[in-house]
């Protein structure tokens, strides 16, 4: 019944994913784990589907890469160099630190930044403490608990909002998720499944889009909060 996230896209065709962790597979294969490798078809979906929305410009909000380089970022590198009609802004996360100097530095539309401010919101990596200002951000890799009844439940990931704080679902499909208690003051957004059945848990969890889209608010100063496709 979970359904993998999809990047989160504004009527402005600039989307924002975080959290996907290219690479982890070959990683534990290399320390003796026979983890699968599910990422390179999830590679190719994704450029297909900025190719088939026309997209201009994307932000990576942190841990593109699980690791050090593998046959898989370099397959994401050898896709992303060929569109050079979009510009890719990749925030660096913890997991990018060790190779973020040697990955993509030579192809002028992929762009790194610690962070970036886009039309007054800050877009990191990491949760920010002690602000009032708004942001967007990934890292936790957030998820519930979804009641099936009969005493049964899903996993599924998650985006949360707060007054000034969004964060991203992971959009790797080997990220795991950190499951989260709701709590009053945060709406926590889940996907739908393939039936397009919505999905709403208590009042706080809503159903919704793959596709997330962004609209100003003036009594908000961070986002209107729509879903729709």
């Amino acid at each position: 019944m979970a359904t993998q996230p999809k990047p989160v896209a504004s009527r402005f065709r600039q989307p924002f994913l975080s959290d996907f962790h290219l690479g982890k597979a070959e990683a534990f294969q290399r320390a003796g784990i026979n983890l699968p490798q599910k990422s390179q078809g999830q590679i190719d979906g994704f450029f297909a589907l900025l190719q088939e929305k026309k997209i201009k410009e994307v932000f990576i909000l942190g841990d593109l890469l699980h690791g050090p380089t593998t046959l898989e970022t370099q397959h994401f590198l050898s896709l992303l160099q060929s569109l050079n009609h979009i510009h890719f802004h990749w925030i660096l996360g913890n997991h990018d630190a060790r190779s973020a100097h040697r990955f993509g530095q030579d192809i002028a539309h992929f762009k790194q930044a610690k962070n970036l401010n886009w039309n007054g919101i800050l877009l990191c990596h990491e949760p920010q403490e002690c602000t009032d200002s708004p942001y967007i951000c990934g890292h936790i890799h957030p998820g519930i608990y979804l009641p099936l009844g009969a005493k049964q439940r899903a996993r599924v990931a998650c985006g949360m909002l707060s007054k000034n704080q969004l964060v991203l679902p992971a959009f790797g499909s080997l990220t795991g998720l950190h499951i989260q208690k709701p709590s009053t003051g945060i709406t926590y957004y889940i996907f739908r499944n393939k039936s397009g059945t919505k999905m709403r848990i208590q009042i706080q969890l809503k159903g919704g889009y793959s596709l997330w889209h962004f609209t100003r608010n003036q009594a908000n100063p961070l986002i209107k909060y729509n879903l729709s496709q």
